[in-house]
């Protein structure tokens, strides 16, 4: 929607007895900046506390907004909406008003239409829980629920109840049969932002498909079947469900449990996720806590060996798809790096430069894109001088490209490799600040090619005054012969004498520790670099929180100190640095302070 042709106006909301909302609809309010929070699994309104300083602000606003009866444009950022869900279902354990609740989710369904069907599946939830059986509240929740069906049923084509759901959405496409479009109808289609991407749904539903038709047939060896387990499910779990509900027309189907079936579409979608390298996982526990060992017997472990067994099935993404998979997760790229640093050898380093260049160009639209270039340049800085300083040319330019610009300059010890005179690293200077002002990638890259090219003067030679010169410096020559003989004695001393306190600087290491002479850590050091090492490097702040606070510390404080115990030893390099929500050390940067 073009918001230069939206109306800027507000929805007003009179609240009556705390219950009526009369919605007068005019616009939306729109505003100026709304920090990007579109990726990430939200499990908890507590997971506010790991958004940005900038993302927490905007959601207050959003929610106070919100509260005063006025919309605020998310513009597709859907996180801020899910946390007011799960914020709203909080607040209805104090206030005990599922009216008020209902119509605090139809207005938030207006404001975020991806958020529909949670507000429906929880109202229902709470509409089943054992504590619901006063009369009057039982009147209104089935108007609620009539409503919701005719919203559901008039809003999409032919005024059917499943136009939402994926058996209909895929079974003409992907050529289903009657029983596969069943299994997929069972459940309202999920929403979250990696089947946001049409081919992320897609792969999803066929080894979905896959996995079930495996499950039916290992059930019937058993003379069982899905639909014969689903019916043993459906009498286990509505066996409390009040008589009286039937008689207000509500009646639970006793052999349907749409949660067996979505629970095995979730667990589906943790294996693409990771086939995919999106390695954010959703719960995909049987949501039941009575009946969730039941199903794990009974199914959920044969669903598991199953989707083990079959996810060598799974399509990889193509193109397209890795590109809006690398805006959602911006460190995914991270995962491909390092099979190419893995792979990586300097007589095959066409192959590395294709690998590198595909990566770049399915980041492009990953805000951390300049990391890659950064990385590459790296890599390959002490076998290719010139590619090297080409990919952090690239460095520079996607990064000029952000909002926060921070050129992270060459180490010490990238220098030394780099350049072997003070008059290469000054020109190459000299091409990055013009590359600065003017923005030209080809010309900077081109010139960078040059820089260790000899520049050689043209010598012309006049014979006969070079017979004269040799004629009047004969002795001079010999004398300098005699010179250069004992120079060469005294180099052989010099190279002995050099060998030998290399030697006995050898053997003067420090045996006690496996780090390099001079760096010490304590205890609680030593621990959280061993929970690096054990996890890839990789560990998300809640684990270094724990630890932190298990010794009387604070998480910074711990991190702090052990970048400030490397800072020399890496060249003024932070070993450990954060990265969204999680903080990451580079592999080669360990290595450098191992014996």
């Amino acid at each position: 929607m073009n918001k230069s042709k939206r109306d800027k106006s507000i929805i007003d909301i009179l609240i009556e007895n705390g219950n009526d909302l009369n919605i007068n609809y005019n616009g939306i309010v729109i505003p100026d900046k709304i920090p990007y929070w579109r990726g990430g699994n939200i499990h908890s309104q507590h997971d506010i506390e790991y958004a940005t300083p900038e993302q927490k602000i905007f959601y207050f606003y959003f929610k106070s907004e919100f509260l005063k009866g006025k919309l605020v444009d998310i513009d597709n950022n859907v996180n801020y909406a899910i946390i007011l869900h799960l914020d709203l279902l909080d607040e209805y354990e104090t206030h005990y008003n599922l009216a008020t609740l209902e119509r605090q989710f139809r207005l938030l369904s207006k404001c975020c239409p991806q958020t529909e069907k949670y507000n429906q599946m929880s109202l229902k939830r709470l509409f089943n829980k054992k504590g619901v059986s006063q009369l009057s509240e039982l009147f209104d929740l089935m108007q609620i629920f009539q409503e919701a069906e005719y919203l559901q049923t008039s809003r999409y084509s032919n005024h059917r109840s499943n136009d939402y759901k994926l058996g209909d959405i895929y079974g003409e496409e992907l050529d289903l049969d009657e029983i596969e479009i069943e299994w997929l109808n069972k459940f309202w289609q999920p929403s979250n932002v990696f089947l946001s991407i049409d081919d992320c749904t897609t792969a999803t539903v066929k080894q979905y498909l896959l996995v079930l038709w495996e499950l039916d047939n290992v059930l019937k060896k058993t003379k069982s079947s899905i639909k014969k387990e689903e019916r043993f499910l459906g009498k286990k779990l509505y066996k409390r469900t009040p008589d009286y509900f039937s008689d207000y027309g509500f009646s639970p189907d006793l052999e349907s449990v749409p949660d067996l079936y979505l629970t095995v579409f979730k667990r589906v979608e943790n294996s693409v996720r990771f086939s995919y390298e999106h390695k954010r996982k959703i719960s995909d526990d049987f949501p039941s806590s009575e009946l969730a060992s039941l199903f794990e017997s009974r199914i959920g472990k044969k669903v598991n060996v199953i989707i083990e067994k079959r996810k060598g099935k799974i399509k990889k993404p193509n193109h397209k798809t890795q590109i809006e998979l690398n805006t959602l997760n911006n460190g995914r790229w991270k995962v491909e790096f390092a099979k190419i640093k893995t792979a990586y050898a300097p007589e095959n380093i066409e192959d590395t430069i294709k690998k590198i260049a595909l990566l770049e160009k399915v980041n492009q639209e990953n805000p951390k894109v300049e990391q890659i270039l950064f990385e590459a340049s790296k890599l390959v800085a002490e076998h290719n001088n010139v590619l090297s300083l080409q990919y952090y040319i690239k460095y520079i330019y996607y990064d000029l490209s952000t909002k926060k610009s921070v050129k992270k300059p060459f180490t010490k010890k990238l220098q030394k490799i780099l350049f072997k005179t003070e008059k290469q690293h000054s020109d190459f200077q000299a091409i990055i600040a013009k590359f600065n002002k003017d923005s030209n990638l080809e010309k900077a890259l081109n010139a960078a090619s040059k820089i260790y090219i000899v520049k050689r003067k043209k010598i012309v030679l006049n014979k006969s005054e070079i017979d004269d010169a040799k004629q009047k410096h004969d002795g001079t020559v010999e004398l300098l012969n005699q010179y250069l003989e004992d120079d060469d004695k005294n180099k052989t001393v010099s190279n002995a004498e050099n060998k030998e306190v290399s030697v006995t600087m050898k053997t003067n290491k420090e045996s006690d520790s496996q780090f390099i002479t001079g760096l010490q850590f304590n205890d609680v050091q030593k621990a959280l670099l061993l929970l690096f090492v054990e996890n890839s490097f990789l560990l998300e702040k809640e684990q270094i929180e724990t630890l932190a606070v298990k010794n009387g510390l604070f998480k910074n404080q711990l991190i702090d100190s052990i970048n400030e115990a490397c800072f020399d030893f890496l060249d003024g390099e932070a070993l450990i640095e954060e990265d969204d929500n999680n903080y990451v050390i580079e592999e080669s940067f360990y290595t450098e302070i191992l014996k």
